[in-house]
């Protein structure tokens, strides 16, 4: 079993993806000797690795089972139309606080008297 850093970004894809409680190096190395212990043969196939990428969009923790000779991603948690989900509800966020900041609002918002 291999945990490796991905040098690019998943598929872009989001929804509400819960957040990454991995904050600290300590809390990492944990959690890396944790999944090394787990017989990976017996959970995932003797040709699958299980990975562990960042999601740059997202800043979420990705996990994958990835086949070793073809590279082909077998499962991952969250699905990449997840990840498209929380990547639109954090932009649409960050729109309405811009918005808000400037004083500007859509006439959707503008109450009529």
């Amino acid at each position: 079993m291999e945990i490796t850093p991905s040098a690019h970004s998943a598929l872009p894809a989001v929804a509400p993806a819960v957040e990454s409680t991995l904050q600290t190096p300590a809390e990492q190395r944990h959690l890396i000797q944790a999944v090394k212990a787990v017989d990976a043969p017996a959970l995932f196939g003797e040709s699958n690795e299980l990975t562990f990428v960042l999601d740059r969009d997202t800043r979420k923790t990705v996990v994958r089972v990835v086949n070793r000779q073809t590279g082909d991603v077998v499962m991952q948690l969250p699905p990449e139309y997840v990840l498209a989900m929380a990547k639109d509800s954090e932009a649409q966020a960050r729109h309405r606080e811009a918005e808000s900041a400037s004083g500007e609002y859509s006439e959707a918002e503008t109450i009529k008297g």
